[in-house]
């Protein structure tokens, strides 16, 4: 008789849960809800999270620790922020568990420009231990941000 294999726990919420932060992270985003942004992200990323942006970019790199993430996102959906993204929205997301791809659309505002270039991107969500560990984003035409920002 064969022995079964016993069941192995995640450490990671079940996949509703995985995919109920990315939805929730991009309504706080969307609504320019700074202290709801705050809250999620001081509750579900881990302490040394990272958001990638392309570096290509004006505002490309890397954001390192959940504090920074909180207070760099919480500054970014203020309505008087220049440049960055706005009118960001959540298209849909793709994967559950420890992986999860966000579909978004937004605009980008180029700092000291009044025009605004739609586009959108995929976001790669990591979650370890229950807690987002990383978000790296994948951008539609880089190069014709970049030269519309002058970089």
């Amino acid at each position: 008789m064969s022995q079964l294999m016993p069941e192995t726990k995640s450490s990671i919420a079940p996949d509703t849960d995985s995919a109920a932060i990315v939805r929730e992270f991009y309504s706080a985003l969307s609504a320019g809800d700074a202290a709801r942004l705050r809250a999620i992200v001081e509750e579900n990323f881990a302490a040394d999270a990272t958001l990638t942006w392309p570096g290509s970019l004006p505002h490309g790199g890397a954001l390192v620790g959940a504090s920074r993430i909180a207070r760099v996102l919480s500054r970014a959906v203020d309505p008087e922020a220049k440049g960055g993204p706005t009118n960001m929205h959540l298209l849909g997301t793709i994967g559950n568990g420890s992986r999860i791809v966000a579909e978004v659309a937004f605009e980008l505002a180029p700092a000291g420009q009044s025009t605004s270039i739609p586009t959108t991107a995929l976001e790669l969500w990591t979650l370890a231990k229950g807690k987002v560990a990383s978000i790296d984003a994948y951008y539609w035409d880089t190069h014709l941000f970049a030269a519309s920002a002058g970089a």
